[in-house]
């Protein structure tokens, strides 16, 4: 939801928006996902990824337009098929740029190793949930991760990649969601 405030469009209730996104982008995925890849074949799901995403995110109990952060990840991953169910593991890289009241003021580099657990719904559209481990680069800083997302094929070798992403502080306290997006090519 957005409210206007002086000609200003600013969200509201944080955890909701992100919600409303994700699940705004897995059902407007589905469709696409779904039409591109009716005389496609689907993606193998077995083997090697990797990909590049894009993501937001906002610190729990700040307001959007107040903090939030961007942020470019490459990823590679591997994963295993088991009837319909795909199990794997991955790795990110990436670097974030922290945004207070509309101005940058810190950049830094995230790793990330997660494990993923989904579920083939259909040949091309996997639902998944994913946990693990992340640390800021630069200030050591550790967290634990939780989320859930959906890929898409859109050929037998490309997928699109929509998930929302929790991180929690392993030390200290603060807690983030992210949203994070892009293109996955599987080397089938």
């Amino acid at each position: 939801m957005l409210s206007s405030s002086q000609g200003e469009l600013r969200p509201v209730g944080t955890m909701g928006n992100f919600k409303h996104l994700l699940s705004s982008a897995v059902a407007a995925s589905a469709l696409m996902g779904g039409a591109m890849t009716s005389s496609a074949q689907a993606v193998d799901w077995t083997g090697f990824y990797a990909g590049v995403l894009g993501s937001v995110g906002v610190q729990v109990g700040t307001n959007f337009a107040d903090y939030h952060f961007l942020g470019v990840y490459k990823l590679v991953g591997y994963e295993w098929r088991s009837g319909d169910l795909v199990f794997g593991i991955e790795d990110m890289l990436g670097f974030e740029q922290d945004y207070n009241f509309g101005a940058p003021f810190s950049n830094y580099f995230w790793w990330q190793k997660t494990g993923r657990l989904g579920v083939l719904v259909s040949d091309d559209l996997l639902l998944y949930g994913t946990a693990g481990i992340g640390v800021v680069i630069d200030g050591a800083v550790w967290f634990g991760i939780a989320g859930a997302g959906a890929e898409f094929a859109v050929s037998e070798n490309l997928s699109l990649r929509g998930q929302y992403q929790a991180e929690f502080r392993l030390s200290g306290s603060g807690a983030y969601q992210a949203v994070k997006f892009g293109p996955v090519w599987h080397f089938n």
